[in-house]
């Protein structure tokens, strides 16, 4: 088994033995009518329930965080299985986010983790 495998099996186990319930809601983003002039529309599709933790209980180096975070945004560790797209909504401990990037992690060519920037919706 590679270094890779291996440590994608101990973040999933963290993962599930210490991560918070995360819903997954999947958005349908309909185009506005008359020309875009008008909002488009979001239909809410069948929501997944999983867990995820923080990431910086994970990716973090010396006690720091990896990268920087615009305030009022937060990133998710998810299991490298997960189905997440950007037109996603996340409902993560009573409130609702938006997507701002999804970000594949990798080690030996191995995908180990789904960490995902987050940030609260208005």
């Amino acid at each position: 088994m590679s270094v890779g495998s291996v440590f994608r099996n101990r973040i999933t186990t963290f993962i599930d033995k210490y991560g918070s319930t995360a819903v997954i809601i999947p958005q349908t983003i309909g185009e506005g009518t008359r020309g875009g002039y008008e909002g488009k529309s979001e239909t809410a599709g069948t929501s997944v329930s999983t867990k995820a933790i923080p990431s910086k209980y994970i990716f973090s180096k010396g006690g720091e965080t990896i990268g920087r975070l615009e305030e009022g945004t937060l990133d998710l560790t998810f299991c490298y299985d997960e189905t997440i797209n950007k037109d996603s909504d996340i409902t993560w401990q009573g409130d609702t986010y938006d997507i701002i990037e999804i970000h594949n992690r990798y080690l030996q060519d191995v995908k180990v983790a789904i960490q995902v920037t987050i940030k609260r919706k208005l």
